[in-house]
């Protein structure tokens, strides 16, 4: 099926133009970073990756594009006044601003939920000085872990920094969880849903700025109990039919004695290509024909973990630890793209510290296997990247 040229935006989008490339699709990228494995049009960063000023400037270079379809990544979901000139224009291939408008609000979330006795962490509007267990101060419209807050236990700090909030209808305060985060991903047509896979995630638990940084996930999670499943079917279900959810979308929770939902993400995410490697499909084309009405029969793998899968797959997002400047490579990059890293940079930018540098992929027959080799990964880029390690292969 042709679907013309699609215009792929997001923070990052070089896993969706691999899903667009690798299934025939024609498209144009266009994300902050601009790096050498992303293909099509690019905004190169100038500055401290920033989302929210960064997404707004990707939409409006977005505008200048002709296509015949707009996908959207992490960012442009927190923006529904510039995807509306997509959705009028009957372009959008994605959940519509209306759906969006509702399913990011996590006191209509908690409502929709309480529905099908699903839970999610206790919170409350930051109106209130939190009690003993409400530590998380919370963007309602972040992505990434980004903005998470852990607030200071004196009261007199708390109500300083909360006072200092420009807009505190913007945020929640919520109860700590402790549990294994995880996510499931789904295709919706606006009425029904299907199932094509499951994450751990990887959380970059940590002091100072961000110290709910999502870095990664590993693919599938295990959960031997059908019960479980028939569960995740069932709410996958009913947000599709409660908010028209349409294309892909992807559930976060926290497993501990009972499951708690964190947030619904509208949109593709990180995981997808991961899961796209344990399908051995690409979920591109799947998107846009659900966003189109179409789904597939049944779930994908629907026996998705009855069985102990072949092989576990996994990715990590690599920080900086200090500032530098990517020197030249010694080949060709494309034997370190084969290697398994993933958005590598350019040779002369410059990447600050704490911002991204690259992301890594990694195989396991085991699930510690691939952490394992994940963290070898970690350790090989940082020598090359950051301490100049002449003669480092990746």
């Amino acid at each position: 099926m042709d679907f013309g040229l699609l215009l792929l935006v997001g923070a990052s989008v070089r896993d969706m133009t691999e899903s667009a490339s690798g299934s025939g699709i024609r498209s144009t990228g266009i994300d902050f970073f601009g790096d050498l494995d992303c293909r099509g049009k690019i905004l190169t960063p100038s500055d401290d990756f920033d989302l929210e000023p960064t997404t707004l400037c990707l939409l409006k270079i977005a505008k200048e594009i002709e296509c015949q379809g707009f996908v959207y990544g992490s960012g442009p979901e927190n923006h529904r006044a510039a995807l509306r000139y997509w959705e009028e224009k009957g372009l959008l291939l994605g959940n519509g601003t209306e759906t969006l408008a509702h399913a990011r609000d996590p006191y209509i979330l908690r409502k929709v939920l309480k529905e099908i006795d699903i839970k999610m962490p206790e919170f409350h509007s930051p109106d209130r000085i939190p009690t003993d267990g409400f530590r998380l101060l919370k963007p309602l419209f972040g992505g990434g872990g980004h903005g998470i807050v852990r607030l200071p236990e004196e009261e007199a700090a708390i109500r300083g920094i909360l006072s200092e909030l420009d807009e505190p209808e913007r945020y929640i305060i919520q109860k700590e969880q402790d549990g294994i985060p995880a996510s499931i991903t789904f295709l919706a047509d606006g009425h029904n849903a299907r199932l094509v896979g499951s994450s751990y995630q990887i959380i970059q638990k940590r002091s100072g700025r961000n110290p709910f940084r999502y870095i990664g996930n590993i693919v599938p999670l295990i959960v031997p109990n059908n019960t479980f499943w028939n569960d995740m079917k069932r709410m996958a279900s009913h947000l599709t039919a409660a908010f028209g959810l349409k294309g892909l979308n992807t559930l976060d929770f926290v497993l501990c004695d009972d499951l708690l939902v964190l947030e619904l993400n509208p949109r593709w995410s990180g995981s997808v290509e991961l899961i796209e490697a344990w399908l051995g499909r690409r979920l591109l084309p799947d998107h846009i024909r659900a966003c189109k009405g179409e789904l597939p029969e049944r779930d994908y793998r629907e026996d998705m973990l009855s069985v102990r899968p072949r092989c576990f797959y996994g990715k990590q997002i690599i920080y900086a630890d200090t500032s530098f400047t990517v020197r030249n490579y010694e080949e060709d990059w494309q034997p370190i793209y084969k290697s398994g890293i993933r958005d590598i940079p350019k040779p002369g930018c410059q990447i600050r510290k704490d911002n991204p540098v690259c992301t890594v992929l990694a195989e396991g027959a085991t699930k510690k296997e691939c952490v394992l080799n994940l963290q070898e990964k970690t350790r090989r880029v940082r020598e090359f990247y950051e301490n100049n390690g002449k003669g480092v292969r990746l």
